[in-house]
Formats: structure tokens, C-alpha cells, sequence
């Protein structure tokens, strides 16, 4: 089951593996530690602790829990345009507000969140080569809620060569942002003043299914195809982004920034995804080669490409360097800011995850094996995001600014696994 989280940040690099060898009734529990802890250069900056535990059923299956707890805090882009002037912004609550200094990129530094998540996972073996999968997911945030509940089955044939796996995935999510959710394209008002918001929640579901094969190769390599297919529906916009509304008439002050308004999405996303993996052991070590095709009828279309190559010191310790190459077109209805004088269009975000743009991952991980699928490691990552700085329909005073500044991560995690 994917994490739920309606936020993309480093914290989605985390990604633990739980493992168990089948032995007795007398299995222990097999625990598994993460840390990490990621900062944005001049944004956020986040913690994130996961434990899970995972144990052999003795019919052969096995049962997993665990929990998650991410705390970020930080400065978080609003998606107005910077400005050759300090710019006001109304906080959320619409009690309060914050300012942004000239030539800065808005982002509103009181921004905190706090998510804890709870999740289990069954594995029950039906027949021989026939396994069914159970699992079910609780995210809780301050201003956020959602459940997922998933299931699967995998089936072994050629000899247990060839696993061909499905799965089905249903969430619920309920949004109830800060000061209750604003009206589409509504005004940003000066603090103290009514706002324009409607309702205090409002809900988005969503649904995923996927079909893969996995085929053992040779006794040293083996390739994995994925497809999936998942549709979203409902509220579907970030209640804190806002638009500027910029002059395009005036010489004079052409480009300059007039006033602030709610962004609007599309009530329904389909999307779908293509992944292939290939891995192979040799006397050096392991290579891990993995390419992801991603489209959606927001015409954000992406690739991912994933390399990196588990090399053995000795027969417990490893260094494990790896690149991670990413990026996506933009979506149809993403705007850097709206112009004055010209009608409103239908949809509408500056949301800069919804942008154009390349993004690298550079790092490495420092281990050492514990056992099979064991281990106790620390890796750091280096992660740097580029966007069109000086979009084409830039105009006047925004051609002086920088309309998507680079984005600079650094991402440490520490992972380690033991019986209990």
C-alpha cells in the first residue's frame, strides 16, 4: 500500500524493508528502526521516525505493524510570485499575517505539521503458489485524515520461476484546512478582515489497481513489470496556495503584483504508471536498475530513473552508492501567476510541484548485513530540484525575478533491523 500524505516531500525516500525467514512456531519478531531527517535549503525542514514489526505466521504467512511520525517545520512556498517589493500575506486563520521580503520567494515561515500514521499488513498463503495480501492504513494530521484499506493476491507457476501479482487499493481522505477551505479564485483578504472561505472540510477518494510480474532470470538476476492504474476524485486542491494577480496593463508598473487569490483544481485525476526493475548478484556486489513512466489526464507526464550498486567489503559490511535521475512536464492548468485584465480560467494553480521540472538524487549508504534481509545502515542523500526560473510570458517586473528558484536537499537516514 502507497503512503498517504497530501504533502510531497523528502520524506517519501524513506522506504523500509521488512523480512523473515521462515523457521518455527518460535519466530521472533523481527523490528525495524528508521530516522530520518531532511533539510531544505531556505524551506523546510523535517524528522521523520518509523518502527515496524514483522513476524512469520506458522502456517507460513506473516503479519506486520508499524507506526510513523513525521514533525516538519519551515518556510513553504504559497505560490505567489516574488516581487521587487515586501509582500503581506494573510495567514491561514485570517487572524494573523506574515511578510516576505523583496526578491524572495513567498513562503509562509510560521508552517509546521505533525503526521502520525498507523498501518498492518497480513500474508496468508491460500494454496501452495496461491498468497493473498491484507492491508490497512490510518494518516492523521492536524488539518488532515485519511484511511486506506488494500488487498492483493500472488501467484507462483513455472516453478515458482514466474509471480504474477494484483492489487486493489481504496482511500478516504477528509481535508479541513486552517480557517476552513477558501473559495476558488477568491480574494485573499488582509488579516483581521472576513475571508473568503465556504465549508470546514471537504473530502477526496481514491482508487488504485495494479498488475505485475516478477521472472527470475537465472540463478543471479531477476526483472519486475508493474502497471497501475488509480483515480482520484473530490477536493483536490492545496488549501494554502494562492495565485498573484499581476498587472498587464500599465507600463509603468507592468508585472507588478496586485492582489492574491485561492487556486482551483480539477475535481477528478486519473492516473497511471509504468515500472520496470531489473537486479542482478554478482562477485562484487548487487545492481539495482529500476525506470518508472508516469502519465495523468493533467498532462503531467514524468520518468524516473533509479541506478545504484550494493558493493560488498567483506561478508558483512557494504557501501551502497546510488542516483536517482527525475522529471515531469507540467500540468495544463499550472500559471507562474495571472494576468489583469484577462478572463479567469477554468483551473488554475502555481503550485510549483504541479511545474516543469528536473530533479536529481546523489548519495550513498554505509551498511552492514545481519542476517538474510537484515541489516544496520546510514546513508546520505543530496537532492536538488530545477524549474524555469524566467518563464517565456514573464512580463515587465517578473523578468527581473526568479519565478522557480532552485531547490536543495540534504536527506539523512539510519535504518536498522533486530529480533525481539
Amino acid at each position: 500500500m502507497k503512503k498517504i500524505s497530501h504533502k510531497i516531500s523528502a520524506a517519501s525516500y524513506l522506504l523500509l524493508g521488512m523480512s523473515a525467514t521462515i523457521q518455527a512456531d518460535s519466530d521472533p519478531w523481527l523490528i525495524d528502526v528508521g530516522v530520518m531527517n531532511f533539510n531544505e535549503q531556505d524551506r523546510n525542514t523535517g524528522l521523520e521516525l518509523i518502527v515496524k514489526g514483522s513476524r512469520v505466521k506458522q502456517d507460513g504467512g506473516s503479519i506486520s505493524i508499524g507506526a510513523e511520525l513525521d514533525v516538519i517545520t519551515g518556510a513553504t512556498p504559497n505560490g505567489a510570485s516574488s516581487s521587487n517589493v515586501p509582500q503581506v500575506f494573510t495567514m491561514a486563520s485570517g487572524v494573523d499575517s506574515y511578510t516576505v521580503e523583496a526578491n524572495e520567494l513567498p513562503a509562509d515561515d510560521t508552517h509546521m505539521d505533525t503526521r502520525l500514521s498507523l498501518e498492518t499488513d497480513i500474508n496468508d498463503p491460500l494454496t501452495e503458489n496461491l498468497t493473498a495480501d491484507y492491508n490497512a492504513l490510518i494518516s492523521m494530521e492536524f488539518d488532515y485524515l485519511a484511511f486506506a484499506l488494500g488487498g492483493g493476491l500472488s501467484w507462483d507457476f513455472n516453478q515458482k520461476n514466474t509471480t504474477l501479482v494484483t492489487g486493489i487499493n481504496l482511500e478516504y481522505n477528509r481535508v479541513h484546512p486552517v480557517g476552513n477551505t477558501p473559495l476558488p479564485f477568491a480574494q485573499m483578504q488582509p488579516a483581521g478582515d472576513s475571508q473568503p472561505r465556504g465549508v470546514s472540510a471537504k473530502t477526496k477518494k481514491g482508487e488504485e489497481f495494479s498488475l505485475g510480474i516478477t521472472q527470475i532470470l537465472n540463478q543471479s538476476s531477476l526483472a519486475q513489470v508493474r502497471l497501475t492504474t488509480s483515480h482520484f476524485s473530490g477536493y483536490l486542491n492545496d488549501g494554502y496556495k494562492l495565485l498573484s494577480v499581476v498587472d498587464s496593463e500599465s507600463l509603468l508598473t507592468l508585472g507588478r503584483t496586485l492582489r492574491y487569490i485561492f487556486e482551483n483544481r480539477p475535481v477528478d485525476r486519473n492516473m497511471k504508471s509504468l515500472y520496470v526493475a531489473y537486479k542482478k548478484s554478482w562477485q562484487p556486489g548487487i545492481l539495482d536498475v529500476s525506470y518508472r513512466l508516469y502519465d495523468d489526464d493533467w498532462d503531467i507526464r514524468s520518468d524516473t530513473l533509479d541506478l545504484a550498486f550494493k558493493f560488498k567489503l567483506d561478508n558483512r559490511y557494504f557501501v551502497r552508492p546510488n542516483i536517482r535521475w527525475y522529471q515531469q512536464d507540467q500540468a495544463f492548468f499550472y500559471r507562474h501567476s495571472l494576468k489583469s485584465g484577462e478572463a479567469l480560467p477554468q483551473f488554475a494553480s502555481a503550485d510549483l510541484r504541479l511545474g516543469a521540472f528536473e530533479a536529481t538524487t546523489i548519495g550513498v549508504e554505509l551498511g552492514k548485513d545481519l542476517a538474510i534481509g537484515r541489516k544496520q545502515s546510514l546513508s546520505i542523500e543530496y537532492y536538488t530540484q530545477q524549474g524555469d526560473s524566467h518563464p517565456h510570458d514573464a512580463i515587465g517586473l517578473q523578468r527581473q525575478q526568479d519565478l522557480y528558484p532552485t531547490l536543495k536537499t540534504w536527506v539523512i537516514k539510519y535504518v536498522c533491523n533486530y529480533s525481539a
